[in-house]
């Protein structure tokens, strides 16, 4: 044989035991478990503490005899086998939650929000979970303090310990040793006492996402805040009073809300610069002044826009062409706006709420109002000095019609099978058409056309609405 059909045979001879080992791995492999005995017996030791009224709970694929990594809510490291997820959320799940959890020591993702843990307080040992990346706590009926020793979570990104009304942090010092925080949410937390929060969370450099609504936080100055990252500030219903800061160094932010405190003082034209913004929302306040084009001259992202409940004076040029088209809602509501109805929210057809209730409105709304928003779910123009005739509006998509309070005539017109809500009270009303008594809304809830000049009761049932027409005629 010659030397080079020699070398040729052994390395045929490699190939072929090289193929018959993978084989052999491959079997073996099909007949062992990945998930790690130790882990395995500490799910089901956890599982043992756990109820759950819903039979199809992720508890129910949970047995002894299979691979706890193909277990619902459960995933596993391909290499390792370590445990690395458990995501037990939305499983209707009440009882205690074991410390034998202690045991996934590879743990990076731990959710067990929207359960019931019947008022049972946040398990301190979480806090030895060292290797966790996320923890969803939201909406699981926790109660008490939350435990510093979260804190000692140094690798988690995201924290969310929402819609918990019973839980309470008088000092949240320990969030500042999350320097991996990238989103936090503890809104409904209530955080009363925890006047240092701004100095803690300062310190959290690589935060994008701040949700804290509904905390009862202290009046603080918001310019403490850590400003370069942000893309998400929610501080709603709050207590917050005295001016906004200048909003200059919030350069990233998305989403500013402040709806719901006691903020007074005008609107800083910063909030003009602020590019990247989706959603403005300072309504239910407290401010005056005057807003101009200076104010949303770099809009060109925002997609809703709600200043309702202030004292603005909304100052833009007949002829000003915004630099944005708003999706979702346009809020002015008590802002004065009028007399005019503005040209520039005849081109915000893509609006879903559009609420400019006691704006000084006067006169007829502009030609083809009825027929530019064809995305209007909610429209609220009520306390104003609107006049004319409605056409038939049973062609819309509207859940909420509120016009009352207004000088419109004439009959009432035929609405959409959608709508929830309409008052049409205290206008001039004088007729109700036959297709009003048409109209089937089987989720209408609310209704009311009162003080207006229709003939009959001024109750329901009017004379000329026959409720064998209209079973909502009542």
């Amino acid at each position: 044989m010659s030397g080079g059909s020699m070398q040729y045979s052994v390395l045929v001879g490699l190939v072929c035991l090289a193929i018959a080992s993978f084989s052999s791995s491959v079997g073996s492999s099909n007949n062992t478990f990945l998930c790690l005995e130790s882990e395995r017996l500490a799910l089901l030791q956890f599982k043992q503490g756990l109820l759950s009224d819903n039979k199809y709970n992720a508890l129910a694929t949970w047995e002894s005899t299979k691979d706890c990594c193909d277990w619902r809510g459960i995933a596993c490291n391909n290499h390792t086998g370590h445990v690395i997820t458990l995501d037990l959320s939305f499983n209707f799940l009440r009882g205690e939650i074991h410390p034998s959890l202690l045991e996934l020591r590879y743990l990076e993702y731990l959710d067990l929000s929207f359960n019931d843990f019947g008022g049972m307080m946040i398990p301190v040992f979480i806090g030895s979970l060292s290797q966790l990346k996320e923890l969803k706590l939201g909406r699981a009926n926790f109660s008490g303090h939350v435990p510093p020793q979260l804190g000692n979570l140094s690798n988690l990104h995201t924290l969310d310990l929402s819609n918990n009304e019973n839980v309470s942090s008088e000092n949240v010092e320990w969030l500042s040793h999350l320097s991996s925080l990238r989103y936090l949410n503890m809104s409904w937390v209530n955080l009363s006492e925890a006047v240092n929060w701004p100095q803690s969370l300062s310190k959290l450099t690589s935060l994008r996402e701040l949700k804290l609504s509904l905390c009862n936080l202290p009046d603080v100055n918001l310019s403490s805040l850590s400003k370069n990252a942000l893309e998400t500030l929610d501080l709603q219903n709050n207590q917050f009073w005295g001016s906004l800061p200048e909003l200059t160094g919030f350069s990233k932010l998305r989403e500013l809300l402040l709806s719901s405190n006691n903020i007074s003082g005008s609107l800083p034209e910063s909030v003009g610069t602020l590019s990247s913004l989706e959603e403005l929302d300072v309504s239910m306040n407290s401010m005056t002044g005057v807003i101009t084009e200076s104010h949303l001259r770099d809009l060109s992202r925002l997609q809703s826009l709600k200043l309702s409940g202030n004292g603005f004076y909304i100052n833009l040029s007949s002829h000003w062409d915004p630099p944005f088209q708003l999706t979702s809602s346009l809020a002015l509501s008590s802002c004065k706006l009028g007399p005019a109805f503005p040209k520039w929210i005849l081109k915000q057809t893509n609006i879903t709420e559009l609420h400019l209730s006691n704006a000084g409105i006067s006169g007829s709304l502009p030609d083809k109002f009825w027929d530019l928003f064809v995305h209007l779910y909610s429209l609220d123009l009520s306390i104003n000095q609107i006049c004319g005739k409605l056409p038939n509006l049973s062609t819309t998509i509207f859940w909420v019609v509120d016009l009352s309070s207004n000088l419109l005539s004439g009959a009432v017109p035929s609405f959409p099978p959608t709508l929830r809500f309409l008052n049409l009270s205290t206008n001039m009303f004088s007729d109700l058409s036959s297709s009003f008594c048409a109209t089937r809304a089987p989720y209408l809830g609310f209704i009311e056309i009162s003080d207006n000049l229709l003939s009959g009761d001024r109750s329901f049932p009017i004379t000329g609405c026959n409720s064998q027409d209209w079973d909502y005629c009542f």
